[in-house]
């Protein structure tokens, strides 16, 4: 899997920096697709959003959100004991910046999830009153906008892809031990 030929590393045949550029492009296509799959589905009317939902979501930015601190905090502890090679040195300045900014765009992630639903809600109540119907306050629910939900999607999108390509650098760290 792993060799070493003169100067290049070698990575399933082909040089690290070519391996490097393949998988943060292949992980990029995934996560995109991962995330236009919501956009996708809430264009033919799936777009509506409950409080167990919404917190569902909150649970995912959240457990992001502490990886990623865990790693950045374990990397910063054992800065002084890592090889000093440069592509070492490289990778982990690399994967500190990728999961800061993951924590970052999940962060932002939660803040338009919990405002976005908010909004959604008071609509739906107001709907409901205006028709003359008693909303159930007790199951907050309600439909996103477009807005609402690329609020929601590009910083996940974001979040999503920082936090895969700071573990991608994270292998390599672990790969020249």
């Amino acid at each position: 899997m792993y060799q070493s030929s003169g100067s290049i590393r070698l990575v399933l045949g082909i040089p690290m920096r070519t391996f490097l550029f393949i998988s943060i492009g292949i992980l990029t296509v995934l996560a995109g697709w991962f995330v236009w799959q919501f956009w996708n589905k809430a264009q033919k009317g799936l777009r509506w959003t409950t409080r167990d939902s919404r917190d569902a979501y909150v649970d995912c930015a959240k457990t992001l959100i502490t990886a990623s601190g865990i790693t950045v905090t374990l990397l910063a502890s054992s800065a002084g004991s890592l090889t000093r090679t440069p592509i070492v040195v490289l990778s982990v300045k690399v994967a500190v910046v990728c999961l800061i900014l993951c924590v970052v765009f999940s962060m932002a992630v939660m803040l338009a999830l919990v405002r976005c639903h908010e909004l959604a809600n008071s609509r739906w109540m107001r709907q409901e009153f205006a028709a003359g119907r008693a909303a159930n306050a007790q199951v907050p629910q309600g439909e996103l906008t477009n807005a609402e939900l690329a609020w929601i999607i590009v910083p996940a999108f974001f979040a999503l892809v920082t936090f895969l390509c700071g573990f991608v650098f994270l292998g390599i760290v672990g790969w020249h031990f």
